[in-house]
Formats: C-alpha cells, structure tokens, sequence
C-alpha cells in the first residue's frame, strides 16, 4: 500500500495516543492536516528539536546499568542530532553554535530570547545585537550578575 503525502497526518493521528494524541488535537485545523507541521509540533513537544538534543547532549549522564561504550554512543547520538538540526555544516558554523551558547550562557534569560528571536549567523552579528540592545535599552546588565 501506497500512502500519499496528504494522507501522512491523518495516518500518523491514528497512531497517536496519550499526550502525543492531546497534542495533535490541540492544533489548528490547518496544522492538523499538515505533517511537517504535525511532526514538528510532537517533536518539540517532546524534547526532541534542536533545544532539546542540545539540552540531553550537556546534561547527559550515564544509567546505572550503561557501559561506558553504551553512554558514549547516546551521548555522540545527542550532539549528532543537535547538530543536524541546527543545520551545522562546516567548522565555521560548529565553532558559532558552540561559542555563541557558551557566550549566552551566563545572559539572563530576555537577553538570550532577544538574540535568539534575531538569529544572528556569526559571532560579529551577536556583537551587534548586543550593542544594539544596550544601545536601545541604555544599559549594561543582560548578565545575571553585573559584570560592567
């Protein structure tokens, strides 16, 4: 049997149980006939998007009963998933992912909403952003602890 790619929503809603199937039914009748949309929707839901394999890759841990060749493989499993979805190609874009969430991570939460919400593409347009605010803002303080 051949399913058509209008038909992969509706077959996937069949599936669903659970919280998936709560999540489904909470989207908008559009999205609901949209797989792309219905896919992404589950997948961010549970922890499975760029943010989420970004977040199991720094805070994984190894299980009691996993060896070591087990934990490093999810682990790398992880960090392979976080970076395909962030569509990392080449070194240049692997040494902004890593050095630009290094760079956030001691900004308070509204100042990293507000250079996510730009999506700068190199470590230059960060600075940007960040003169920028301070510029339109008038202060010095997205850091958690003041620091200028």
């Amino acid at each position: 049997m051949k399913w058509q790619p209008g038909d992969y929503a509706s077959c996937l809603a069949n599936l669903l149980q659970g919280e998936a199937l709560s999540v489904f039914l909470s989207l908008s009748p559009e999205d609901i006939s949209d797989y792309q949309s219905v896919k992404k929707t589950l997948l961010r839901r549970f922890g499975c998007d760029k943010n989420g394999f970004k977040s199991k890759f720094f805070s994984a841990k190894p299980s009691q009963d996993e060896d070591f060749a087990t934990y490093i493989n999810r682990v790398a499993r992880y960090f392979n998933r976080w970076l395909e979805l962030a569509q990392v190609s080449d070194f240049d874009s692997l040494s902004f992912l890593i050095l630009s969430e290094i760079a956030l991570q001691p900004c308070d939460a509204e100042f990293v909403a507000y250079i996510k919400d730009h999506s700068p593409t190199s470590l230059s347009d960060t600075g940007y952003f960040i003169l920028g605010r301070k510029t339109i803002k008038g202060f010095c303080h997205f850091f958690r602890r003041r620091i200028c």
